[in-house]
């Protein structure tokens, strides 16, 4: 009895054309097998990624790619700009990148967010903190940090005193971590 070939042991053209046959998911796991296989399957690119987006399975999961890091991401990685022209029937859609991406330094030395900018991510605001240059969610209505910035922190923290030793001050904003009306750039306080 002859051994049957395996996947492994096929010819270079057969594993190539095995491998446009394949779906999305079924790609990365081949690639991911072994170091023969990764360098076998061609690399990934941003029209296969959207494509892939548009099946019906990426769609229930409401998966997006992301045309700077080449991943497919939950919808909730990216911010709402990233939904009109960028939207997966975009006619930008090649150009749509993730929050993450957006926020990172790129090689020239500046974001695609920056420092000071609010993102609105599904009824979420999240801004790239002008202290330390990362992102998360907004601290409060008019102070425009990420609330795990340490500097932010601390000015919270004196501002709170001082609020705490004046009897004559009413308080300062509501922290709430949803919330966001104004704009200002520094901690208000009625006197």
């Amino acid at each position: 009895m002859a051994c049957q070939p395996t996947l492994i042991g096929l010819p270079p053209e057969m594993k190539a054309e095995i491998v446009t046959h394949l779906e999305f998911r079924d790609t990365i796991s081949l690639k991911s097998t072994c170091k023969q296989f990764y360098h076998a399957v061609p690399a990934l690119n941003m029209d296969g990624l959207i494509a892939a987006e548009r099946k019906k399975s990426a769609h229930d999961n409401d998966l997006w790619a992301c045309s700077v890091c080449l991943r497919v991401r939950k919808g909730e990685h990216f911010a709402d700009t990233q939904r009109n022209k960028r939207s997966k029937l975009g006619s930008k859609a090649n150009k749509r990148f993730c929050i993450e991406c957006g926020t990172k330094i790129q090689s020239n030395g500046t974001s695609r967010y920056l420092p000071g900018s609010l993102i609105f991510n599904k009824g979420r605001i999240y801004v790239v903190c002008p202290k330390c240059k990362r992102w998360g969610l907004v601290g409060c209505e008019t102070y425009i940090r990420w609330v795990g910035c340490e500097s932010y922190a601390q000015e919270v923290a004196a501002a709170r005193r001082s609020c705490y030793l004046e009897q004559d001050v009413e308080g300062v904003a509501d922290f709430g971590p949803e919330r966001y009306i104004g704009m200002k750039h520094q901690l208000t306080t009625k006197r």
